[in-house]
């Protein structure tokens, strides 16, 4: 015996596309595992903190402040010190220039022109390092005293890091002799000096 449907499939109810059952399932899980993550999350800072020795403030506040002894009190000022010491040292070392344009503008505005620069790096408010070429090494203390009067670098110190003659091309036979050039370094701190361009 066969069976025919004789029922135009669009006249069936149709079926919904998303159950309720495996929808409430997949949040349950989703939020078991956000909650999850969270408690992991909050137990390693801890641990972190207390291998660090960092104590927070509900387990170190006094009754009042009169109530750290002397012992406590120069211990608790020297973490003080130590924590805003390394803040200092990580605010210097994320310090970017205030006007990095201003600074560009005014290191190629006192440009000698018998020089020209290869390489630009600043870092931080104080850190600069400049790498480029002269035909006239003279020039070359001219341009760091310029440097240091300019509006940006105002009273930084520029030391000649490098300064090398450039390799010659071999002279052509009957052409003009080449022009004797030299390559510097200038930098406000002697071990930004790196490596030749």
């Amino acid at each position: 015996m066969q069976n025919v449907n004789l029922l135009d499939p669009a006249l069936m109810p149709a079926e919904p596309l998303l159950r309720a059952g495996p929808v409430l399932a997949v949040l349950l899980v989703g939020l078991l595992g956000v909650a999850g993550h969270g408690l992991a999350e909050r137990l390693l800072t801890s641990r972190s903190l207390a291998a660090a020795g960092v104590v927070t403030p509900s387990e170190t506040a006094p009754a009042s402040p009169g109530a750290l002894d002397g012992g406590q009190l120069v211990r608790l000022s020297q973490r003080l010190a130590t924590r805003e010491a390394l803040l200092a040292a990580l605010k210097a070392e994320t310090a970017q220039p205030s006007r990095p344009a201003d600074t560009l503008r005014h290191l190629v505005a006192t440009l000698p022109e018998t020089m020209w620069l290869s390489e630009v790096e600043l870092a931080g408010e104080r850190d600069l390092r400049v790498v480029g070429g002269s035909l006239d090494p003279l020039a070359l203390a001219e341009y760091a005293r310029r440097l240091a009067e300019a509006a940006p670098l105002r009273g930084l110190t520029l030391q000649t890091v490098r300064l090398e003659a450039d390799e010659q091309p071999p002279v052509a036979e009957g052409g003009p002799a080449p022009v004797s050039t030299r390559l510097f370094t200038l930098a406000s701190r002697a071990d930004l000096g790196g490596q030749a361009p």
